[in-house]
């Protein structure tokens, strides 16, 4: 039996969102606009909106909670409090089971907006925890009873499930009523594993000593109190406090609780945005790699030390300068106070990267900045690459690839695609195989599990050794497990399963991952041309239709299609019939050129069947050939010839025509005289027939003549004739040549030099040389004022325009200083004349390259202005300073020189 794979998939996004409204009846107004507007695909998740009563002038901490547990691995939104009640948001936490989150809050006033996610989707798996918490401080003075007003709106985006699922988050309005004598307010410290006999003080109000004191999981060997607003514990053992439920209690029976939301002491680095807050996970790095940063490419590194020592953290960056210097390379050392967060701002240059190495393993964050923009309200998170595997999980491949049942119809969103197979209903067991890999060969132990109950999935072996990606031999059979999924006992539906790896190495973290099991009574395929391809002339002559069978195994099927441009592009150019049916059944596919625009000749798409439990995808395309000319080495350019009236005729010119050799050669001149000719003759220096060009100036007076040859071959009549200008000039008196520009400066850093054409190295400089208002060709020698060669001319491309000529400068055997030379530029034999070019270079030390080529002002070919990277140098280089400052001066003093 053949199961098919395709993607799940996932619908369009809910993007509803509402202004602020303090008042309790417009708050409510709002809850019952946002499910109206609720998107009928997606699936509710529906968050509470809680807190303690707390005092006037106490810190409050309002909790977002699920009703039940839920697996969630991102997800956007943010809060609005009452300005009647709340002072500023504090600090804003994430709760996971596995530790991995990471995310980004912006704090601004009262309002707060969160971005958060989890690998693992660990998020909403503590059965008595929160997902988020955030501490707000209620205003003094406030009466007893009041009522505080807090109302949530979702992120542009859907939440995500560690299956690929979506949801459309709501939530009723939130509340926190004013009142009561008991509060904490600050759990300290709290960051990282604390050792047995490590005090922590609990802040908050309405302490006596007959307060009794407990954190979740966690042992007390002392409890003392300070005073009404303090109490400190002596932990028995060691333990992690972030995400422990902290519980105080009096004899009355009135109680309060808080969940320690991670708090630093000090911010160092940059201030872009002080709105920010970096959400942690509680997995550290040894190392981590930002890179390769583009040009495009913004954002900053946040890292966070919850040792109680202050950690030394390396820099190193790599920087791209061009292709002769290849890479610069710096390093920098900076320390981050013990409980400090360090932030700082990464700039992408041209394939530059950025590694950090600190003494101690510490938290790490990488978050995205749309460039400036110093609200905070662009800022993203993602987790840093780690270099030495602390804070990486295991992970595994399908052998044969990921099964997927269903296609996306814009591909995967965010990145997760869960792996789904299909799977016909009392068929054989179904078997896969996957590679467990990681940084390293660890050994780990495998289990599985459904997550909707039933013992229809097995693993085996449940023991392995992991495969290092970077080995060049195939993993061996130890780092492979299998899964057998048997549908014999369930009943058709989709069904989930859960697969976790669990290394044996401390710096690893488990991973788990899950897949869907569809067992279904149909499983539809298509037969048929793959792929898809309307092919058509110029003229668009309609292709021939296409056929596609479509089958199902197992029972007969119903099925529909649907149509889907790339990129946006339209598909009115494709008609399918039917597009409903029931298996077995054909379809009939048929493009119309004639929807094609003018300018058009390729359009792409795709066709989906979708059937009960998977669906079928198709690449297709139009294809209209654009009209096809014959190619002619002359381009562009007119072939020009000079000649001295009464004078012996210039030498023919030679052009080739391909891909075929024309047989219909028509000349025609704009005056109508006869003194244009052309034929084919074999070139001997090539070895292949070429265009014979040649001019005869007997008779004609001095002056411009222009005449046009056109060339076509008649057995190939798809391609259009081709057309080549040709510009006669005939002279009595020697005509003067001109050069543009007339001067030219090279600045070119230490040891470095112009002439390569490549973009990655800084280009020649090019002159363009005329004589009455004709480009002409010439030949150039340079000359230097203290006779060294750092001027030269490159040689003739076949690239290079007619009548241009290519100079290069090198400064690598030269002191530093500026330097004079001429370029002497004669026509060909005949004109006689010469023109002078002055060339004006300067060369400046420095230990790292730092240099820019001012273009040429005019010239018929622009040219680029390219700034070298500067690589980090020494702090307190005062001399390359006042070098750099020297070439900045002069610099600007060419620019006014041009101006």
């Amino acid at each position: 039996m053949t199961s098919l794979f395709l993607r799940y998939i996932q619908r369009g996004t809910f993007r509803c969102r509402i202004p602020l409204l303090i008042f309790q009846w417009a708050l409510l107004l709002s809850w019952s606009v946002s499910l109206a507007a609720a998107e009928p695909s997606l699936p509710p998740l529906v968050l509470g909106i809680s807190s303690p009563s707390v005092p006037a002038g106490a810190i409050a901490q309002i909790r977002l909670t699920l009703p039940e547990s839920h697996r969630i691995s991102s997800g956007k939104l943010s809060l609005d409090f009452d300005p009647a009640v709340f002072g500023s948001a504090t600090s804003v936490d994430v709760l996971c089971a596995t530790g991995d989150q990471f995310g980004v809050a912006n704090v601004e006033d009262r309002r707060v907006e969160i971005q958060f996610g989890s690998p693992t989707g660990g998020i909403g798996q503590l059965p008595s925890a929160p997902l988020i918490t955030v501490t707000i401080p209620v205003l003094p003075g406030i009466a007893n009873g009041t009522v505080g007003f807090i109302k949530l709106t979702a992120g542009p985006d859907p939440w995500r499930d560690a299956y690929g699922y979506r949801y459309l988050v709501t939530a009723p309005p939130g509340q926190l009523k004013v009142g009561g004598t008991l509060s904490i307010d600050s759990v300290t410290p709290v960051g990282g594993p604390l050792p047995a006999g490590a005090t922590v003080r609990i802040a908050g109000g309405g302490f006596t000593a007959s307060t009794r004191v407990e954190i979740e999981g966690v042992a007390l060997s002392a409890v003392t109190l300070v005073g009404p607003q303090a109490i400190d514990v002596v932990l028995g053992a060691s333990a992690d406090l972030r995400s422990k439920r902290v519980t105080a209690r009096i004899p009355n029976g009135a109680e309060t609780d808080f969940f320690p939301p991670l708090r630093w002491t000090s911010y160092g680095g940059e201030s872009w945005s002080r709105t920010i807050q970096p959400i942690f996970p509680q997995q550290t790095y040894a190392g981590a790699f930002f890179g390769y940063l583009s040009d495009w490419t913004y954002g900053a590194y946040a890292l966070y030390n919850q040792t109680s020592q202050s950690v030394l953290v390396e820099q190193r960056t790599t920087e791209y300068i061009n292709y002769k210097f290849g890479y610069g390379y710096g390093r920098s050392v900076f320390t981050i106070p013990a409980g400090g967060v360090f932030l700082r701002s990464a700039r992408g240059s041209q394939l530059s990267s950025t590694s950090l190495t600190p003494l101690t393993p510490i938290r790490m964050i990488w978050l995205g900045i749309v460039p400036g923009d110093r609200t905070g309200r662009g800022v993203s998170a993602s987790q840093v690459s780690s270099t030495s595997g602390a804070g990486r999980q295991a992970y595994v491949t399908w052998d044969g690839g990921q099964p997927t049942c269903d296609v996306k119809p814009s591909g995967p969103i965010g990145g997760y695609d869960t792996p789904c197979l299909a799977w016909l209903v009392d068929s054989p067991p179904a078997t896969r195989t996957l590679t467990v890999r990681a940084f390293g060969i660890v050994p780990f132990r495998a289990t599985a599990a459904t997550a909707n109950g039933g013992n229809w999935l097995t693993i085996s072996p449940q023991e392995g050794a992991t495969c290092t990606p970077t080995s060049s031999t195939p993993c061996p059979d130890s780092s492979r497990i299998t899964l057998t999924m048997d549908p014999s006992s369930l009943e058709p539906g989709q069904y989930t399963g859960e697969v976790t790896i669990t290394p044996n190495d401390p710096v690893l973290l488990p991973s788990t991952f899950s897949f869907i099991f569809r067992v279904t009574r149909s499983i539809i395929s298509l037969e048929g041309p793959y792929p898809l391809y309307f092919p058509t002339d110029p003229a668009g002559t309609p292709p021939p239709s296409l056929r596609l069978q479509i089958i199902s195994d197992g029972e007969p099927a119903p099925f529909s299609v649907s149509l889907r441009g790339y990129g946006g592009a339209p598909m009115n150019w494709l008609s399918i019939t039917p597009m409903e049916g029931v298996t077995p059944a054909t379809l009939t596919l048929t493009a119309d050129p004639a929807a094609l625009p003018a300018q058009a000749y390729s359009l792409s798409g795709s066709i989906t069947v979708s059937g009960p439990a998977n669906s079928v995808e198709r690449n297709t395309a139009m294809y209209r050939r654009p009209p096809q000319v014959l190619y002619t080495s002359a381009r562009d350019t007119p072939v020009t010839f000079w000649a001295k009236a009464g004078a012996a005729q210039p030498a023919a010119r030679l052009v080739s025509v391909s891909p075929y050799f024309p047989d219909d050669i028509k000349v025609a001149t704009a005056n109508g005289g006869s003194w244009l000719a052309s034929s084919s003759t074999y070139d001997q220096a090539s070895g292949g027939t070429r265009l014979a060009i040649a001019v005869n100036q007997t008779g004609l007076d001095a002056g411009t003549y222009r005449g046009t040859i056109t060339v076509a071959s008649t057995g190939h009549s798809e391609y259009a004739p081709a057309q080549i200008a040709v510009i006669l000039a005939v002279w009595a008196e020697q005509p003067p040549i001109s050069v543009a520009p007339e001067s030219m400066e090279f600045w070119v850093a230490s040891g470095s030099a112009t002439g390569s054409y490549s973009v990655a190295e800084i280009e020649a400089k090019s002159l363009a040389v005329t004589s009455i208002g004709i480009p002409v060709e010439s030949s150039a020698a340079t000359s230097t004022m203290d006779g060294t060669n750092w001027l030269s001319v490159l040689p003739p491309r076949d690239y290079v325009p007619y009548g241009g000529v290519y100079l290069k400068a090198d400064a690598r055997n030269l002191p530093p200083g500026e330097y004079h030379g001429t370029v002497q530029l004669t026509a060909p034999p005949g004109l006689g004349h010469f023109r002078d070019c002055s060339c004006h270079f300067a060369r400046h030390l420095s230990q790292y390259p730092s240099a820019r080529v001012q273009p040429a002002s005019g010239g018929f070919r622009g040219q680029r202005r390219i700034d070298e990277v500067r690589s980090n140098r020494p702090r307190g280089d005062r001399h390359h300073s006042r070098l750099e400052h020297r070439t900045l001066q002069a610099d600007r003093s060419l620019d006014r020189r041009r101006r």
